[in-house]
């Protein structure tokens, strides 16, 4: 399809780079992962899976999940709370937590994913 230009490596500095950027900018603005980081995760799944060359189809499905969670993580590593907590369990336990509250924003990031890649297959399957 014209117009599709990332590889498979492209959608994932392109998915996770959106995500942590607003992961930051959310948790630095607001000292939590909310909207500004559930908007950008949402918006750089769709760009990538836009954007994705058709034989990388599957990076742009698995991209959004590996963001979702590498985003916690680092953003837990580097910006979480000063607490007696081991470094494993600090980061095990935030890992949970937005797994547990931010299900349907992972589900929904990487479902719309899903959909752009089928809609995109579809429609060059009929050119």
């Amino acid at each position: 399809m014209s117009g599709s230009s990332l590889t498979a490596a492209g959608a994932a500095v392109f998915g996770f780079g959106g995500t942590l950027l607003g992961g930051l900018v959310d948790h630095l603005a607001t000292d939590e992962l909310g909207f500004v980081f559930g908007f950008a995760f949402l918006l750089s799944s769709v760009f990538v899976a836009w954007k994705v060359r058709t034989q990388d189809w599957i990076a742009a499905i698995i991209t959004p999940p590996i963001a979702f969670a590498a985003t916690v993580v680092l953003v837990s590593t580097f910006l979480g709370a000063d607490t007696q907590e081991t470094y494993l369990s600090r980061v095990g336990l935030d890992l949970i937590t937005a797994l547990s509250f931010k299900a349907g924003l992972l589900w929904g990031g990487t479902a719309l994913a899903g959909v752009v890649v089928l809609v995109k297959r579809r429609a060059a399957d009929h050119h």
